[in-house]
């Protein structure tokens, strides 16, 4: 997508990409069997999967980077090629942004399930389970949930006793209430960042997911192996 900016009057480019599959394809009604991802990523990835060749001009002009030496400091590029999930007009980067720091492949701290639809006494109720797949202790004081429509949960809030936090090798730990969270029955992202605001880890569902009364689970077993 190739605009001019209002602000700078110059060429401005965002590329993205949704892949797609069998499954995908047999989908008459659209996002009902599978899960598609919507990425932002570079000029250059865009070339490698359709054969397409675009002018310098579009390439200085994308955000985003296929190659670290061409990022700018500040801008807290960490992989390369850039591959950004969005799921909302926010998460789009644009010229000079700051990027989050993503620390999924650093602390083994994973959403394990959620509770989307409660029945019972806990109608109300939505929870979150997290574990750890790792081999270190991690403290998760400070830790913040959030949806996305931006509601943010403190972790501390709910595991208001701290030995809670302090979570071993092979445990897990449950947010019994997520509020003021909105776990939507359609679709929705669940996000677990650090006190620092980085990433640890990112999960998503769809509607075909979600069934009442029953957790939507994010790992598999194949996962508790890697």
């Amino acid at each position: 997508m190739c605009f001019v900016n209002k602000d700078t009057q110059k060429l401005d480019v965002r590329a993205f990409v949704m892949y797609q599959d069998a499954d995908a394809i047999r989908d008459k009604r659209g996002g009902t069997v599978y899960n598609n991802e919507h990425y932002q990523v570079t000029i250059t990835e865009i070339e490698q999967l359709t054969g397409l060749r675009f002018v310098d001009s579009i390439y200085h002009a994308n955000p985003l980077y296929y190659r670290e030496d061409n990022a700018q400091p500040g801008e807290n590029v960490v992989h390369v090629p850039e591959h950004i999930e969005v799921s909302k007009p926010e998460d789009i980067i644009a010229q000079g942004q700051e990027r989050q720091t993503l620390h999924d492949d650093i602390v083994d701290i994973f959403i394990a399930a959620a509770m989307v639809d409660p029945v019972g006494p806990d109608a109300h109720h939505e929870w979150v389970s997290l574990i750890n797949l790792g081999n270190e202790i991690v403290d998760i004081s400070g830790w913040t949930l959030s949806d996305n429509s931006n509601k943010k949960l403190l972790i501390d809030n709910v595991l208001t006793d701290p030995t809670r936090r302090i979570m071993n090798p092979g445990e897990s730990v449950v947010i019994k209430d997520v509020s003021p969270l909105q776990l939507s029955n359609n679709q929705d992202v669940i996000m677990l960042c650090d006190a620092n605001g980085a990433r640890i880890d990112r999960v998503t569902y769809l509607k075909h997911m979600v069934r009442t009364g029953k957790p939507v689970l994010f790992l598999t077993p194949r996962d508790t192996l890697e």
